[in-house]
């Protein structure tokens, strides 16, 4: 298993592979509003946790 950690370090100094990004529990919850589809066309909304899952998937298979 060291063998692993070794070349998993060695491709991630070269770029070659990226970690998965972290995402931070929230203190609180927030409820969905109303306008939850504005995000798509009118206001900018936050990324969510399955998004950025998504795109991380997406730049792995790219």
């Amino acid at each position: 298993m060291a063998w692993m950690k070794q070349i998993k370090e060695i491709l991630l100094n070269r770029g070659l592979i990226i970690k998965p990004p972290i995402i931070p529990v929230p203190d609180k919850v927030e409820l969905v509003h109303q306008d939850f589809l504005n995000g798509y066309f009118l206001h900018v909304r936050p990324l969510y946790a399955l998004d950025i899952a998504i795109f991380t998937i997406v730049l792995k298979i790219m």
